[in-house]
């Protein structure tokens, strides 16, 4: 068994960990590219399962530029608040993962972090109204705000301006709150 009071920082990802909100972000996804046809739509779904952890923002950015073939901000953010609005439900009602509070009663000097391509000023939302930001967790993600001007002057999307650190040392533990050390 580990032994997790050795640990400082605990790291979780969201969706699919802390929350089981994998399948949500699919339909959105889905429901958002659909009025740009099925096939789009389709594609849109697929790059999003092979690019997990990525962000919405640089996934519609492939959508558009990628398999749309357009540069249009405008889409951009239709295509956002289509997705946001699709979600929004879904991460209010979706499971919380099985023994996170046991879990978190067993590290209480620990500092939890919550990992995830979403928008963390959504994250932080969510949390609260769901009654999780009780148990002390600081959301990271990529995107700080849920629908960020991303686009340069030249209509191509801007590189990411948020780098990891590569300093300290990182176990990685792939196991589910739930599941036994």
């Amino acid at each position: 068994m580990i032994d997790l009071r050795r640990y400082k920082t605990l790291i979780f990802d969201c969706d699919g960990v802390v929350l089981n909100s994998n399948g949500l972000k699919t339909e959105a996804f889905r429901k958002a590219a659909t009025p740009y046809g099925a096939a789009a739509a389709e594609a849109l779904v697929a790059h999003h399962l092979a690019h997990g952890g990525v962000s919405r923002f640089r996934k519609f950015e492939h959508f558009l530029t990628a398999i749309l073939g357009r540069n249009a901000p405008h889409d951009y953010d239709a295509l956002l608040r289509a997705y946001g609005d699709a979600l929004d439900d879904g991460l209010m009602s979706c499971e919380v993962a099985a023994g996170l509070e046991a879990l978190r009663a067993a590290t209480p000097t620990a500092r939890w972090l919550i990992a995830s391509g979403g928008a963390e000023e959504e994250l932080r939302e969510v949390f609260a109204k769901r009654g999780l930001s009780a148990l002390s967790m600081v959301a990271f993600s990529e995107a700080r705000r849920r629908s960020p001007r991303s686009w340069s002057a030249r209509g191509a999307p801007a590189p990411s301006a948020r780098r990891p650190s590569s300093s300290g040392t990182v176990d990685t533990i792939t196991k589910r709150p739930s599941e036994p050390g």
